[in-house]
Order: C-alpha cells, then structure tokens, then sequence
C-alpha cells in the first residue's frame, strides 16, 4: 500500500478500535489491500456486536475519497508536517523553521525562528492546533524545545524548553485541548508516550514500548533505531502507527508502515491491528 492508502487504513482501524464501523473498515480494506496482512483476531465480527453509534463523532469524520483514483482528495499529514482544517494551507519543516505553502494560490513562504529565539537543532514533527490557530513545532537534540507558530498573524509566538525530552512526533488532539508526542530512548529502552497542555508545557508520560504487542519484533533491538510512531487522537482513543525509521528505510520519503495499534485509555487495554507481514526478530 502507500502511503496515502496507509494513512487512510489507520483512521478505519482507529474506527474499528471504537467498535462500530466493522463493515465499513471490511469493505475499505478489500479496496486498498495489495499485499497480505495480519488483522488482529480481536476485531473479529463475532466481538463487535454493539452498534450504539449510528455515525462517527464530528472529531473523526473522514476526509472526502476519490474512489475511482483510491486515493483522498484533500492533502494527508505525514510526519514533519502540518495541514490547516481547511486543507488550503501546508506547514512544513525546515532547516531553520516552517515552510508555508498556499493550495490555492501556489504561493510558498519560509518563517524563520527568530534570531532572539532558541536555536533549532533537530526539528522533528509539526502539529496543527486547531482551536486557537497555531502551529507547533518541536526540537531533537541538546534541550529541545516547542515552538508555537501564529498561523493567522504569521509570527513566532514563543519558545519553552522540553527538558532534554526527545519527541520525535506530535499530534494535537482537540478533544482534550493538548498534544500528544511520541519519544524513544536508544534501541528502545523506553518508548514513551507524552502529554503536553496546549502551550507544550510536558505533563506525563506513559512508558508503552514493552506493552505494544510485537513492536520489539519489528527491529533488530540493539543494532537497528526503533521505528518512529505516530499518533492519531481521538480523547481516549489512540492509533499508534509504527513506521520504519527513516535511518534503515530504502525510501526516506515513504517511510512504510510496519504495525498499527488501537489504545483505549479508559480501559487500558492496547489491541494489533495492523501488521506488515516481514521477518519478525526476537523480542
């Protein structure tokens, strides 16, 4: 699959994880499937039996599909960057800050941090906060930091530092106004899942690597980096999607998915969903 048939894949299962969409997640997976997967056993027909929702909560509605190109006609994130709701407006990484690229118009702009503002390292991930109109950028590397971008103004509002807190991806979740990050320790000694508040001040963290059925399977644990997992939120519902890590990937620019997971936070429990079907190490 690519990576647009991939993305949209994660949002069926995120639906599939709020057990009422079976058939719809059924019918989209037979669309796009070209090469064999392994659905968990726990989304199985005979354990979804409680259609209580009629259609999806506003927060989850899903992007427009052309489906004689089976591809979304709207722009889908990937890491590194940011899409405005509207679809008009791309943010991306730079060296040096973000780069704005209008749909519209064709026109790109670059917003530099400002030279009073701690120094980028290692920009890693943007997140679109959509109830106040800011972009967030976070850092790698010496401290790290989160910047927070004025999307209406086009100014940099500030800079607060992470700690020494390495969050290689970002999301914002607007049901619970915060982010959500993702961070690895070297060859996986702790993966971590991060929540921030709304102006990236660090709250917690849940330590999720060991509890990830077969996320260790998916490297060569000691020698190869940990896959790099991006967040889909939904309040108390999470997709975690593992894709491999842009230093072993043959295409940088694809960087493939190689599982997925659904996280329900009120009852703790972490479901496979997805998995590439590769040769599996130890864990």
């Amino acid at each position: 699959m690519n990576k647009i048939q991939q993305r949209w894949l994660a949002f069926i299962i995120l639906l599939a994880g709020l057990r009422a969409y079976l058939p719809i997640y059924q019918q989209l997976l037979s669309k796009f499937q070209k090469s064999p997967v392994v659905p968990c056993q726990r989304y199985s027909k005979a354990k979804l039996r409680s259609p209580k929702i009629a259609s999806p909560p506003p927060e989850l509605a899903l992007p427009e599909i052309n489906h004689h190109h089976h591809r979304l006609t709207s722009p889908t994130e990937k890491i590194g960057m940011a899409v405005s709701p509207n679809k008009q407006y791309i943010y991306e990484l730079t060296a040096t800050g973000i780069k704005l690229s209008d749909r519209i118009s064709g026109s790109q702009q670059i917003y530099p941090l400002p030279p009073n503002f701690p120094q980028l390292s290692w920009a890693t991930d943007l997140a679109y906060d959509s109830k106040r109109d800011v972009v967030a950028l976070v850092s790698y590397g010496g401290s790290g930091y989160f910047y927070r971008f004025d999307v209406k103004n086009r100014r940099w509002l500030g800079a607060r530092s992470l700690e020494g807190v390495d969050l290689q991806t970002l999301t914002y979740d607007a049901t619970f106004d915060r982010y959500l990050a993702w961070s690895e320790s070297f060859v996986g000694k702790e993966s971590k899942l991060w929540f921030l508040s709304s102006d990236g001040e660090l709250q917690f963290a849940e330590n999720l690597g060991d509890r990830l059925p077969g996320y260790h399977q998916l490297y060569n644990r000691g020698y190869e980096p940990n896959p790099q997992v991006e967040i889909i939120a939904n309040g108390h519902h999470l997709a975690l999607i593992a894709r491999q890590n842009p230093r072993i990937a043959n295409n940088v620019a694809e960087l493939p998915i190689t599982a997925i997971w659904h996280y329900d936070r009120l009852s703790n429990k972490i479901n496979l969903s997805y998995k590439e079907p590769r040769r599996l190490y130890s864990d």
